[in-house]
């Protein structure tokens, strides 16, 4: 609470972040592999103040029964998925995990947690790396060049993660090393911004 100096008060709540839509990719390299098998938008339940179209590509009216163009879930609903999935003894992958689980209320054993923004963290260097940079340092692509699709960034996680796995292999002491030096190098070259001219993802 601010106190102003005519007395009068103001009551600053924290931002509370939920969760408006669930993308999960097949991960399985059969035919189906990277096409989405859950895409749940969430129903809101109460009213939402900024929907930050950019960064989450929700519109106004999304979540709203009734309304939206898509079909919605409830919150229990891709609770009880997202439960199944780590009682299934899942291996997930995606880019910044940690939030995203905090935000759904779900724990899930570091196990069975592939997080590329962790996986692609030099300890030489405090700055995490987007995964947009990511994506396009291995396949000199753009993701996210509009607003943000969760099925495109978690598809795009799902290649940065291949890559991963395939810099390891060829060298599991120092493949990653050198990788993530010259990741950083070129990150530092461009100011981390993606080039404009580079192809977007299809």
């Amino acid at each position: 609470m601010e106190v102003f100096s005519d007395g009068t008060r103001e009551l600053h709540r924290p931002p509370v972040h939920a969760l408006a839509r669930l993308s999960v990719v097949r991960a399985n390299g059969g035919l189906l592999h990277g096409v989405p098998f859950i895409d749940d938008y969430v129903a809101a339940t109460r009213p939402i103040e900024d929907l930050a179209t950019q960064y989450s590509g929700i519109h106004a009216g999304d979540l709203t029964v009734g309304v939206s163009p898509h079909k919605l879930s409830t919150m229990k609903e891709v609770y009880q998925k997202l439960r199944l999935l780590v009682d299934a003894k899942a291996i997930i992958i995606g880019h910044g995990l940690k939030h995203d689980f905090r935000v759904c209320n779900i724990v899930v054993p570091p196990a069975q947690l592939r997080d590329t923004m962790v996986l692609f963290q030099s300890p030489d260097h405090i700055r995490p790396i987007s995964l947009r940079f990511l994506y396009w340092y291995f396949e000199r692509k753009v993701i996210q060049s509009g607003e943000h699709s969760s099925v495109e960034d978690a598809q795009a996680t799902l290649k940065v993660y291949e890559h991963y796995v395939e810099c390891v292999n060829k060298d599991p002491e120092n493949g990653l090393e050198d990788t993530l030096d010259d990741i950083y190098a070129t990150g530092a070259l461009l100011g981390w911004k993606v080039p404009e001219t580079t192809t977007t993802a299809a």
